[in-house]
């Protein structure tokens, strides 16, 4: 069955109105369209510290925590590399830049321009800059997701280290 412009103005009263006003319309989203792209432009982040809404901090899910681990052990300093936090290999160590994820609890703040993790108790464990020890080992991807019950944001790359126990050791 064809439906024409006829027979629907009889089921949508506002078609007639709409199809008048379509200049009107197109007019009124062409001004404030350029509107819109503005205001966001100016809000942009001036100065580079980041913000918590900006760092990526995938967290074991609590489910995990008596799961299986690797026992392997990361050691390098916490360095923010865009919105992720890696492990950067010390200079002597053969490894490469692991995006952190963290035990099952832990959490961030930040302060002074430096990003603090904090256990599940509220314990300072490390900042930025810091070197650390981490026990796990690096993951697939699929772990990853499996593990935090997300995805991971797109921009993040691996590889992963799936950490169940972090220290600061200087």
């Amino acid at each position: 069955m064809k439906l024409s412009y006829t027979r629907l103005r009889g089921y949508v009263p506002y078609l007639d109105l709409l199809r008048k006003n379509r200049i009107a319309m197109t007019l009124i989203f062409l001004l404030i369209m350029p509107l819109t792209v503005a205001a966001s432009c100016s809000n942009s982040n001036v100065n580079n510290s980041p913000s918590g809404a900006d760092i990526f901090f995938p967290v074991q899910m609590d489910k995990y925590a008596q799961s299986p681990h690797p026992l392997a052990l990361a050691r390098g300093t916490l360095v923010l590399d865009g919105k992720f936090l890696r492990i950067k290999p010390l200079p002597d160590l053969p490894a490469s830049n692991n995006l952190m994820i963290w035990p099952p609890g832990f959490s961030f703040y930040i302060e002074e321009g430096g990003i603090h993790i904090i256990d599940r108790d509220g314990t300072k464990v490390a900042s930025t800059g810091d070197v650390i020890e981490a026990g796990g080992g690096q993951v697939p991807v699929e772990i990853v997701e499996k593990y935090i019950g997300r995805s991971l944001p797109i921009g993040s790359h691996g590889p992963y280290w799936l950490a169940f126990k972090v220290v600061k050791i200087s």
